[in-house]
């Protein structure tokens, strides 16, 4: 703790400060620009979590206005907060870059005294805490739950002197980018992990664990060679397939939800590691009449939205039509078909049909050519293997994960301390 007399601030979220800081509010230390830029050509911005960012009106991605002679002007060292998006985390930031912006942001220039690069440490932390949230103002917490101008205008703030501001915001930034780094450095390693993951068993299901093993041309572009006396087969000659159901529309109707059967949707999928071994809907006797059944151990599919992402049940459930179950048959391995299909993610990717989203269609599927080793004692040693091998890397990922969570906590403690005056730049 830093030696120095501290006083109550008397905002909660604020704690104690230093005696000679003094409480402020945003109007003091800030105007709002809400002027019309009215410029032909304007370099438009857009507000991301990274960061400020120049936005490309010409390749018509996103919303796009009619016109930008109404948005407001953005002038290097400006803060930029996001009202309506209290949670998310793509809420505030500098901007380095001149330009307009939309008129739905709220846009604040520094007065003298008060430093801005200080001033946006104090504003993430309110994102952060969610003690802006709880001055949000709304239909409900889910729907236009937002600040308004009057809130944030007088909204509470610790005024220190503008060199204290200064040495505090060149501490921060020194700190907080060498923890970003190494942040970033972690997220690239989970990618790399995550490549390797995929690399692994894309490599095993189509060249086997005989590295000495004589190999054939398989005939199929993704699968390439293949051993000796392994087999290509259509998926539809070792599997059952069936398509997941929901006839009732529109799909959101209350009334066949909320009951006791689980409803898998694509998102369960996504998320699970392996086995799906929770959900996040459920059907009522209605909508069970509506959908299919699936036993415990299918074999599942997104075939929508997460196109070619695979999991087994651990549950008997019911899925929509986006979901699609495999039963292997007799002489082929749930398991080792689980890894074959998980191995062939880039191919379902690639055969399935793109409108406004990913689709793949289930005949496609059926007639699509997967790697086979006839012998069911080696299907069983490939799918203990790889067992193995990606517990081992998941493994890895998880704890790189639990650094990143305890760095970004760090970090956000770090920026709390110093910036609400806990602890003092020396």
């Amino acid at each position: 703790m830093a030696n120095r007399e501290m006083k109550d601030s008397g905002v909660e979220w604020i704690g104690e400060m230093p005696e000679k800081w003094r409480l402020g509010k945003v109007k003091n230390a800030f105007i709002r620009k809400k002027e019309k830029a009215d410029i032909n050509n304007p370099t438009v911005l857009s507000l991301a979590r990274r960061g400020i960012k120049v936005r490309n009106i010409d390749n018509n991605e996103g919303q796009l206005a009619a016109d930008y002679s109404n948005y407001n002007p953005v002038n290097k060292g400006d803060i930029l907060l996001n009202p309506m998006d209290l949670v998310s985390g793509a809420n505030c930031n500098i901007s380095y870059i001149n330009g307009v912006i939309s008129p739905a942001y709220i846009n604040l220039k520094n007065l003298e005294n008060y430093y801005s690069n200080y001033y946006i440490y104090y504003f993430k932390l309110q994102y952060w805490s969610n003690a802006f949230f709880a001055h949000g103002k709304g239909v409900s917490y889910e729907n236009r739950w937002t600040l308004n101008n009057e809130t944030i205008m007088n909204y509470p703030i610790p005024v220190p002197s503008i060199e204290e501001q200064q040495k505090i915001a060149a501490f921060l930034d020194e700190k907080v980018a060498h923890i970003d780094n190494i942040i970033e450095d972690t997220k690239q390693s989970i990618e790399n992990l995550k490549a390797y993951r995929q690399s692994l068993i894309t490599e095993t299901v189509t060249k086997g664990l005989d590295p000495d093993v004589e190999m054939k041309d398989s005939g199929i572009d993704w699968i390439g060679v293949v051993p000796q006396h392994w087999i290509s087969s259509r998926i539809k000659y070792v599997t059952k397939i069936s398509r997941g159901q929901f006839s009732h529309r529109p799909r959101n109707d209350e009334r066949f939800y909320n009951g006791q059967y689980p409803f898998i949707q694509t998102g369960d999928v996504a998320r699970a590691k392996k086995y799906i071994t929770s959900y996040s809907q459920t059907l009522n006797e209605l909508g069970k009449k509506v959908s299919k059944e699936f036993p415990k151990g299918t074999l599942v599919m997104n075939i929508a939205a997460n196109v070619g992402d695979v999991a087994i049940l651990d549950f008997d459930s019911y899925f929509p039509d986006s979901v699609v179950g495999f039963v292997p048959i007799e002489e082929y391995n749930w398991n080792y078909l689980y890894y074959t299909f998980s191995g062939m993610k880039a191919t379902f990717v690639r055969t399935a049909i793109s409108n406004t989203q990913l689709n793949l269609n289930v005949d496609r599927i059926k007639d699509m050519y997967i790697p086979i080793a006839p012998d069911y004692s080696e299907q069983l040693q490939i799918a203990d293997f790889l067992d193995n091998k990606i517990s081992n890397i998941d493994s890895l990922i998880k704890k790189k994960s639990e650094i990143i969570t305890e760095l970004e906590s760090y970090k956000k403690s770090l920026i709390y301390e110093y910036v609400t005056g806990k602890k003092e730049v020396k």
